[in-house]
């Protein structure tokens, strides 16, 4: 947090412990599998009093399974 910008960014390791298929358009959908791995990245801004909403953010994620560990 930036206290100067009231800019953050977050990052996280995620690991899925289950899985069930939801359904899509055109049949079932399943996004990975237990066990697999990825990355959340988060930036935002925090809004000033009186707010709502408290803060503005956004972010991405993508797959590290298979990666190792650094």
């Amino acid at each position: 947090m930036d206290t100067a910008t009231s800019a953050f960014t977050a990052e996280n390791l995620n690991t899925i412990t289950s899985t069930s298929a939801v359904e899509g358009p055109t049949g079932a959908l399943q996004l990975g599998k237990t066990g697999d791995r990825f990355r959340t990245i988060i930036s935002g801004h925090l809004n000033a009093p009186p707010g709502p909403p408290s803060a503005f953010m956004g972010g991405y994620a993508y797959s590290i399974s298979g990666q190792t560990a650094s």
